[in-house]
């Protein structure tokens, strides 16, 4: 005889089940975990989220309550849960709740609540399976439109999340301003902005170039100016006022977004006189030579855009003391340090606790320099580590093996990954530090596990006393590599992870994989993802006018596009500095400030047939 539950005394009993598992959840909770996406970047959620419900307050209700009460209770469950990134108790919410039987008035939250849930599980799928579900879609019409236009901007954040900076602007673009309160204006009207700032200069471009609707072509426009640093405060502000008399009823000219170029320009206005302190002579003259040579193209070409720019002095930190050099400074009334190039003169510099502004061109890491005046700008291997890390990881990445060479610049960029890999909820399968080249083989085998493999196979073959036919298997629990090498070092890798069955994993790396050379010669490093600098990407005037070596010797490039950098930020600093979020597009990166120190994030590229090509992001 077969035991017949009515319904909801089935639900109970399955209900009664979970709880069991969510509140042996409870008794441990995890750390926390940045969000992927926060409550503020969603424009429509009236939630205030200090007056929501807790969790723990959720649960005891469960407990108390019917069955019935219960199923109603899943999807605060299932909100709270996500909300205070408590991902087990979330995902067993998720496992119990009927979608059927979800309101209307559900449907809006519980979206963003398994958007959160499945973002951390990097589970893209689930997600697009969701937002396109049929019964989302019967609800989105029947729905509030405040819950409609939250659905839109949720779809709107995830395609941000992922790269999709273009689509994203056209999802917001298309939510009607007439609906919107005037903080969802506000807040809807930055986020347009933040997807066209995420664009390169030469997407903007492309898209310019295409039929689009006037008010896509007036924000496109308005971005490419807001790009356009190296023309200068001056000639933007022109370039702001000609674009305000074209589109005067637009949003932008009505309230323009904050980052854009300021209509006074009280730094560079004040920086009259700036000094560089460069190793002009010695064992590291070529590098300083190649940053003043950046700098001095920098102050050429703002000449011939009409700037004023400042006198610049150099300072040979070779043959004359950091001290000696501060001295002459002060009595100078320099306005304006770029430089030193080097860690221990930056360190003798911070000693003197100087009261002119500096942009020191290196970053300590491991003194914490306390003096506002001093902004931190160098070519970081960390920067480059983070942003791959976010990028694997918004492209649906967990698992990761990290190979790594045994150089310095590898070890730091190895660790800096981990560190914020962790910090995204990603796991490190493996960390293989490389010897020489002779042992890359064994070495990138045993990260793979394929020495296991082989030994099961041997034992396998005593047990039965007879030779079996065997292909060794590498690991399954890892779905992207992480390699930080260079790009002679890169070339023996990559046929290697072939060779020893991970052909299919994609690979991501940093800038020092490409030599600035494109061909033939990099056919082994196709399908390698990796993060490289505007200036070694793309052509320009300046580029065009700089010295061959500036353009064929990718190091002495990076270094002559630092210089660039650090001359056309001086008139932004403040503003930088004033807004986290204010970005300056320079030649070696999207540039940003975070306390006294700025950050650098490249554009992601991809070996195509030896030939560089911008990086597909995974579509969802």
């Amino acid at each position: 005889m077969t035991l017949r539950l009515p319904f909801h005394v089935f639900i109970a009993h399955s209900i009664t089940f979970g709880l069991i598992l969510l509140l042996s959840a409870c008794s441990s909770t995890p750390p926390m975990t940045p969000p992927l996406f926060s409550d503020e970047t969603r424009v429509f959620n009236q939630a205030d989220t200090e007056k929501s419900p807790r969790l723990d307050k959720i649960l005891k209700q469960f407990n108390h309550a019917n069955a019935e009460q219960q199923v109603d209770l899943l999807p605060a469950i299932l909100t709270a849960a996500s909300r205070e990134q408590r991902w087990s108790i979330a995902n067993k919410a998720v496992e119990l709740i009927n979608i059927d039987q979800l309101r209307v008035d559900q449907m809006a939250d519980y979206s963003l609540a398994v958007s959160r849930l499945w973002l951390y599980q990097s589970d893209f799928k689930r997600i697009d399976d969701w937002l396109n579900h049929p019964a989302l879609m019967r609800a989105t019409p029947r729905m509030t439109i405040n819950d409609q236009l939250g659905v839109a901007s949720l779809q709107a954040e995830i395609l941000f999340v992922r790269g999709q900076y273009f689509l994203s602007f056209k999802h917001r673009v298309a939510i009607k301003p007439e609906q919107l309160s005037e903080s969802q204006q506000a807040t809807n009207h930055q986020a347009i902005w933040d997807c066209l700032v995420a664009l390169s200069l030469r997407e903007l471009e492309q898209q310019l170039n295409k039929n689009h609707s006037p008010e896509i072509i007036a924000w496109l426009s308005l971005a490419r100016i807001h790009h356009q640093t190296d023309l200068g405060p001056a000639e933007q502000r022109r370039l702001l006022t000609a674009w305000q008399r074209n589109w005067p009823n637009h949003i932008a000219a009505i309230k323009p977004p904050f980052e854009l170029p300021a209509m006074t320009d009280p730094l560079s206005q004040q920086v009259k006189k700036i000094a560089l302190i460069l190793p002009l002579s010695g064992p590291l003259s070529e590098a300083g030579i190649a940053v003043q040579d950046g700098i001095m193209a920098g102050y050429f070409n703002a000449k011939e855009h009409g700037w004023q720019p400042p006198k610049i002095t150099s300072y040979d930190s070779h043959q004359q003391s950091i001290e000696s050099i501060y001295q002459d400074i002060e009595r100078e009334a320099i306005d304006l340090v770029i430089g030193p190039l080097q860690k221990n003169k930056l360190e003798q510099l911070v000693s003197l606790n100087p009261k002119v502004s500096v942009i020191a061109l290196n970053y300590l890491t491991e003194t914490t320099i306390s003096n506002p005046s001093i902004i931190q700008f160098g070519l970081a291997a960390e920067d480059e580590a983070r942003q791959l890390a976010n990028n694997a990881r918004h492209h649906g990445h967990k698992n990761a093996i990290i190979i790594q060479s045994n150089a310095d610049w590898s070890r730091r960029a190895g660790l800096t990954f981990r560190e914020q890999w962790a910090v995204l909820g990603g796991q490190t399968i493996n960390h293989t530090a490389l010897s020489e080249p002779k042992n890359y083989s064994s070495e990138i085998a045993e990260s793979l596990l394929l020495p296991q493999s082989q030994a099961r196979h041997k034992q396998l073959e005593r047990l039965l006393a007879t030779s079996i036919e065997f292909t060794p298997r590498r690991r399954n629990d890892v779905d992207v590599i992480i390699l930080f090498a260079n790009s002679e070092q890169a070339k023996s890798i990559k046929p290697l992870l072939a060779y020893h069955y991970a052909s299919k994993l994609p690979v991501y790396s940093s800038s020092h994989i490409h030599d600035g050379v494109e061909g033939n010669s990099n056919r082994d490093l196709n399908g390698i993802i990796f993060n490289e600098i505007p200036w070694v990407l793309s052509d320009n005037a300046i580029k065009k006018k700089a010295h061959p070596q500036y353009k064929d010797n990718k190091q002495l490039g990076r270094l002559f596009a630092m210089g660039l950098d650090a001359f056309y930020l001086y008139p932004h600093l403040e503003s930088m500095q004033q807004a986290s979020k204010q970005v300056f597009f320079g030649k070696t990166g999207r540039l940003s400030i975070n306390t006294n120190r700025i950050n650098r994030e490249l554009q992601l590229v991809q070996f195509n047939h030896g030939k560089i090509k911008p990086a597909s992001s995974p579509r969802l």
